[in-house]
């Protein structure tokens, strides 16, 4: 519970549906706010002889941000709001279900009705003679109506949950006054101002507190940043009250700097939040150019502008946030509204092809001119390891390849698009038996190596079971179309029994097609086809394997058994230049000091597709002296390696081992 000092005593709150006993005096309730001298003074004779409308027009005059509704601003504000009573977190629970502390439907259903009505274009052809009249009667029926609402629902004990909502009301109640002001009746302008006003001494005075273990990511921006920049304008002539306005910029700062890295990329935890997260800012941020205010300076618009950079990089060519179940259409307001308002400068490529991605226009502006110097395009790839959460990605562009994870659980998500195409969308599930018993992964994945260069992005990470660790490795090709899932798993148990199986959720109907006499998949949807290659597995089905790869219900299915150490890796390739032509692998003979080692010592293999040819080299035991392989002489863990036409391997990636080891 956050206890909170009684609010003033010139502003009694109402109780059990009773309305203070200022509240029936509009006037005497706006002569008792402290209001500034130069404010006072001229409200003075005009309280005196009971003006109600000169007050109203006076008071509405000194909110400048009010004077812009016309451009369309809180015609935004109000549908993002609308939006916003959506989330669960404003619902009076928790996202996992648990009560803050009372729900609280009749203020969220009358603002749902103030939003709409507020939001109806008005004049249309087809109206009726006095509708709209009746309209404006009905938007000040649903206003009077949300005031008791409040009233009824505001104490002096407020559990997190009930005041977020309360002051989600509260800015609902202004933006729906943003829009309608010029159509209200005086009296209840004047009202809407004494309730806002007594909200504003609670956000004042919860400002100030520490934020509450029970508070979610959203109501806690949103109530101790958002509202209170937005109080903090609307009472800037009141005493005491301008500091407000810095309070909530220190906590838009705050939870900036809480939620991203270094270089802006999000947690993963704070992922299917993003939209309205993102949309916050931005609504802020638009408030205080509009006012000419400072919102974000300095360190915090540069950790800004790369968190949208980097949502950039983890928005699929289909325009799907990945690992999210989040709406493309959703998606697309809130990013594309953030890039589009990020301040001149630079011609940035990544902005401009994000906004195509999203199906949003490009920002106005003058055509830059050619700079005698051409500027380095940024990498579209982003991985951090404090945000447990990688996206390996080739290109800006529409149709780009891309392969995004989520580490923080065993069983994390998986985004994987070939050519703007999803193929792999959901939960990539792992299980692993050793002597036939089930080895519980009930640890999150740690990153140990990220590789990032123009041919290709590599990621490598690790689930410790005990004694028996699992090495997961991701590459993904910027030229070629093609990627690599890995998974290694090393025990200390000579004779141990392993059974590794993957489970790789489809996205889309996939049509699988196997090849006759061959253990290869081929993966069909449209255009696109997609060649699945099992490296472990003998590429003929007359030789005997230890596993299978297979598609069914939806899912792509890959087994593999072995002793002591294994390696499951898949290839998968997608190139359109290679969709007809032969494909044939084989694994690999590993020597060191010309011994032939054992399949559980080290594991290789090459491939080739038409006449692209790749090796794969993965030591599962610690190489004291150097290995050779096809050519490769290294004491590396792992090697990708491409064989151009000359013959010659270019290492694409080369791993060493820890310094622990």
């Amino acid at each position: 519970m956050t206890k909170l000092a009684p609010v003033s005593s010139r502003f009694p709150v109402s109780r059990n549906g009773q309305a203070a006993s200022l509240a029936t005096d509009s006037l005497a309730a706006v002569a008792a706010i402290p209001w500034k001298k130069s404010l006072a003074k001229a409200l003075r004779p005009l309280l005196e002889s009971r003006a109600e409308k000169q007050v109203a027009n006076l008071l509405r005059k000194q909110v400048t941000l009010l004077q812009d509704a016309g451009k369309g601003d809180w015609r935004w504000h109000a549908a993002t709001l609308a939006q916003l009573l959506q989330r669960p977190e404003f619902q009076g629970t928790t996202p996992q279900g648990q009560p803050y502390g009372g729900e609280m439907p009749a203020p969220l259903v009358v603002l749902r009705k103030l939003l709409k009505l507020a939001l109806k274009p008005s004049g249309t052809r087809k109206a009726q003679p006095g509708s709209e009249h009746k309209r404006e009667e009905r938007i000040e029926r649903e206003l009077r109506a949300l005031l008791e609402s409040l009233g009824n629902h505001q104490k002096e004990t407020l559990p997190p949950g009930e005041l977020a909502l309360h002051g989600l009301c509260g800015m609902g109640l202004a933006t729906v006054w943003g829009l309608t002001a010029n159509r209200l009746s005086p009296a209840l302008q004047l009202e809407v101002w004494q309730h806002l006003f007594e909200h504003a001494q609670i956000v004042r005075q919860l400002a100030e507190l520490p934020r509450h273990p029970d508070e979610a990511p959203l109501p806690a921006l949103f109530l101790r940043g958002e509202w209170c920049c937005l109080l903090g304008l609307l009472f800037e002539e009141v005493e005491g009250f301008r500091e407000l306005y810095r309070l909530g910029r220190q906590a838009f700062a705050a939870e900036l700097d809480a939620c991203t890295d270094n270089d802006g990329t999000p947690h993963a935890e704070m992922l299917a939040l993003l939209p309205d997260w993102i949309t916050m800012f931005t609504r802020q941020a638009r408030i205080a150019k509009l006012v000419d205010r400072k919102f974000l300076s300095g360190k915090n618009s540069r950790r800004w502008q790369d968190l949208l950079q980097r949502c950039a990089s983890l928005t699929a060519s289909d325009g799907q946030l990945v690992l999210t179940p989040t709406p493309p259409a959703e998606w697309a307001r809130s990013l594309g509204c953030a890039v589009k308002d990020l301040p001149p400068g630079r011609e940035r490529d990544w902005a401009t092809h994000t906004l195509r991605i999203l199906g949003e226009a490009p920002r106005p502006g003058k055509t830059p001119r050619r700079k005698r110097e051409p500027i380095v395009a940024e990498s579209a790839a982003t991985q951090s390891d404090w945000a447990h959460l990688a996206c390996l990605r080739n290109n800006w562009y529409p149709g780009a390849d891309s392969l995004a994870v989520s580490h923080r659980q065993p069983a994390h998500p998986v985004d994987l698009t070939v050519l703007g195409t999803p193929l792999l969308r959901g939960i990539w599930r792992t299980e692993l038996q050793v002597n036939n018993t089930i080895v519980p992964l009930a640890d999150a994945w740690s990153a140990l190596c990220w590789y990032s260069e123009p041919a290709c992005d590599f990621l490598e990470i690790r689930l410790q079971c005990g004694d028996i660790t699992i090495d997961r490795q991701l590459f993904l090709s910027r030229t070629d179309h093609i990627a690599l899932l890995s998974d290694s798993v090393r025990t200390n148990d000579p004779g141990a029994r392993i059974d590794l199986f993957w489970n790789l959720p489809l996205a889309g109907n996939w049509e699988s097609v196997e090849s006759k006499g061959e253990r290869g998949l081929l993966l069909k949807q449209k255009r696109q086809h997609v060649r699945v290659v099992p490296l472990a597995l003998p590429r003929d089905r007359v030789h005997r394997a230890a596993g299978q790869v297979q598609a069914r219900e939806g899912s792509l299915v890959a087994d593999l058994r072995g002793e002591q150490n294994l390696c499951l890796p898949l290839l998968l390739d997608w190139s359109p230049e290679r969709r007809n032509a032969e494909c044939d692998w084989t694994q690999l003979t590993v020597t060191q000091e010309r011994r032939i080692l054992s399949p559980g010592e080290a594991f290789a293999t090459r491939a080739r597709i038409g006449k692209h040819q790749w090796v794969y080299l993965r030591n599962l035991e610690y190489a004291e002296k150097p290995r050779a392989v096809l050519g490769l002489h290294a004491d590396a863990e792992t090697i990708i390696a491409e064989f151009p036409r000359t013959g010659l391997p270019e290492r694409l990636v080369e791993v060493h081992y820890e310094d622990s080891e």
